[in-house]
């Protein structure tokens, strides 16, 4: 069982950075998970991954229950979670559409269902669902941008939230586009007296291991949804937010949030975290890998050993 509050998280992670200063190529645990969304892309660019489609449907369905939820490998603690995950399913429109959500609230409490721009602190829209009852939202006019719905009556320290990607009309294409929430789970939340930073509701070696071609360029849509300061922090890379400015260690204050472009330029695997030292020994360090150029054999191999398969 990995303790990260104990020492032994700090020794693993000594160990994580002691790899990338002498070589990128770190190579995974058993238990850990890859998000194997590389799917034959080459250097010349496959479609786009968005998160839908112009024109297609944009009816959802959103269930609220709880959940026994594993934070790192062995430990569980009782979530409230939307779909059963955290953080829950991303939604998705285009500027100009409506977005229609269908919302099943299984606790055992009221839930205020809340939508807001990320990083902004007013609400475009809120619903109030009753324990057992079923409540159907209307999302009109959205802003282009990240937004995160969630339950603004107290449950998102138990997991309650999730994203709403809308796309511009002049929204630029790029090869993935990705959500990375920033949070912390910590006593009585636990169940016990563990304390937990995460990055999309996991510690390591549980979150997200990205795979990526090269030169693939990727949105990473960075919310601060915790009540902590977190920085997010990419090894072997920079991007540019949505400032102009070129960056690799944003920092970000509890409810912020920030884009990043970033272009895949360096082979190997590279760590991606939050550079705050109790956040590392919490979990919230995770690994991303980029392919080499004319790479043909196994991405998720090439992940674990190196590319030997």
């Amino acid at each position: 069982m990995i303790q990260f509050k104990a020492a032994g998280a700090a020794l693993t992670f000594i160990a994580l950075l002691a790899f990338q200063i002498v070589t990128p190529a770190y190579f995974l645990p058993p238990d850990a998970v890859i998000v194997a969304d590389y799917q034959g892309h080459t250097n010349e660019h496959a479609a786009p991954e968005l998160f839908c489609e112009p024109g297609g449907s944009r009816d959802y369905a959103l269930t609220i229950s709880e959940v026994r939820w594993e934070v790192a490998p062995g430990q569980f603690f009782t979530a409230w979670t939307f779909n059963g995950a955290i953080p829950g399913p991303t939604l998705c429109g285009y500027e100009g559409e409506a977005l229609q959500v269908e919302i099943t609230n299984r606790l055992d409490r009221t839930v205020e269902f809340s939508v807001s721009p990320a990083g902004a602190p007013d609400a475009v829209a809120v619903a109030t669902v009753a324990s057992g009852e079923m409540y159907v939202l209307a999302l009109e006019a959205l802003p282009a941008g990240t937004l995160v719905y969630s339950d603004a009556a107290g449950g998102i320290v138990h997991g309650l939230y999730g994203a709403i990607v809308i796309y511009g009309a002049d929204e630029p294409l790029v090869d993935h586009d990705i959500v990375v929430f920033e949070d912390e789970f910590a006593p009585p939340v636990t169940d016990g007296n563990d304390y937990f930073a995460v990055l999309n509701g996991k510690a390591y070696p549980l979150n997200p291991h990205y795979i990526f071609a090269l030169d693939e360029e990727v949105r990473f849509r960075m919310v601060n949804i915790g009540s902590e300061y977190h920085t997010f922090h990419i090894h072997g890379h920079v991007w540019l937010d949505g400032r102009g400015n070129s960056n690799d260690n944003e920092v970000l204050a509890p409810g912020e949030a920030v884009d990043g472009l970033v272009q895949m330029r360096e082979p190997g695997s590279w760590m991606y975290h939050c550079h705050i030292y109790d956040h590392i020994a919490g979990g919230m360090t995770a690994m991303l890998t980029v392919l080499p150029a004319g790479f043909e054999g196994d991405p998720v191999a090439f992940c674990r050993y190196g590319g030997a398969q």
